[in-house]
């Protein structure tokens, strides 16, 4: 059932906005994986074809932490009490609105990247508790072009507590390719979908400031080989690129993490060696970061990367 409600953010201040429910199912349930192929299944076997007639739309979700949850986010990231870092507690809630946003959009999953998440912390306030109930709301933001048959879509997700307090808010930017013509000379035509600020980024790159970088810390650790399964379990991103057979058929030679948590791993480094508490993460996703493969964290002046074993680039990024 949809109502109508005031979304009060810096990006839509007073907007109007459709506002459905989705019940929250747990991501360890067999129903929650269902789910997620489900609608994977449908997108990867359609070309793209954009529908961007219903902009104001937004998906609501209500959940719980539990305890049995936050301790196994805590374990599956080594991190030890009584330290309390902002892991993704809220993916559960969050992953399955957000797909369903994406897949409404028209777009084939085949061709989607996740190239770059952006995540603000309520500083004022512990990490998310175990035992309190917590809102989370996501919608699409901006559709722009990115190239000549990309595009960048970026999802806008937040998490409420009770008392109706921004705890965390969130910005996945997913570049989408084998964008058909006619679909890109219509986003091309519209000035508010063609910013040239966008139009000239490309987000698969590292910049001159990561490699040039000081170094200041360095902390190295290896993915276990089902790291991304583990993942999936608790934050129910059932990615096919976490198989090894899956994977295979994509063209990569073994299962590869999600880059939430990849976005997790930086979180729990930075955390480690910060003594203050992270108000905000922008991380750029390069590479694929492989299981049982080693991975070098280093950082400097609140600017970090992550490499593997050749010194490629994985990952990089900012924090304060």
């Amino acid at each position: 059932m949809r109502k109508v409600v005031m979304r009060n953010s810096s990006e839509h201040p007073g907007r109007r906005v459709h506002t459905t429910t989705m019940p929250f199912v747990p991501a360890r349930t067999v129903r929650a994986k269902y789910r997620y192929f489900r609608s994977g299944r449908r997108s990867v076997l359609r070309k793209t074809n954009l529908n961007l007639d219903d902009d104001d739309y937004a998906i609501q979700t209500d959940f719980t932490l539990s305890d049995v949850e936050k301790r196994a986010w805590r374990n599956l990231f080594a991190v030890a009490p009584p330290f309390d870092i902002p892991l993704p507690y809220e993916l559960p809630a969050m992953l399955p609105p957000a797909t369903r946003l994406v897949t409404s959009l028209g777009v084939n999953l085949r061709f989607l990247r996740h190239v770059r998440t952006l995540v603000t912390y309520d500083t004022g306030r512990p990490p998310l508790r175990a035992g309190d109930g917590y809102t989370v709301r996501t919608w699409v933001g901006d559709v722009t072009v990115l190239g000549s048959n990309s595009i960048l879509v970026v999802l806008h997700s937040e998490v409420l507590d009770d008392d109706g307090a921004t705890r965390v808010a969130h910005q996945a930017h997913f570049m989408i390719d084998k964008v058909g013509e006619r679909n890109m000379a219509r986003l091309r035509a519209d000035p508010a979908r063609n910013k040239t600020d966008l139009g000239s980024l490309d987000l698969t790159r590292y910049t001159k400031e990561t490699l040039d970088m000081k170094v200041e810390t360095t902390s190295t650790f290896v993915v276990p080989p089902r790291m991304g399964i583990r993942f999936a379990r608790l934050s129910g991103d059932y990615n096919v690129h976490i198989y090894r057979v899956a994977a295979r058929l994509f063209g990569f030679r073994k299962p590869f993490i999600q880059g939430n948590a990849t976005a997790a791993y930086a979180v729990r480094y930075i955390s480690e060696i910060s003594a203050e508490a992270m108000k905000f993460l922008d991380i750029v996703f390069i590479r694929p970061v492989f299981v049982g493969e080693e991975v070098e964290f280093q950082s400097a002046a609140r600017r970090f990367r992550m490499s593997d074993s050749r010194g490629r680039v994985l990952a990089h990024g900012t924090w304060r």
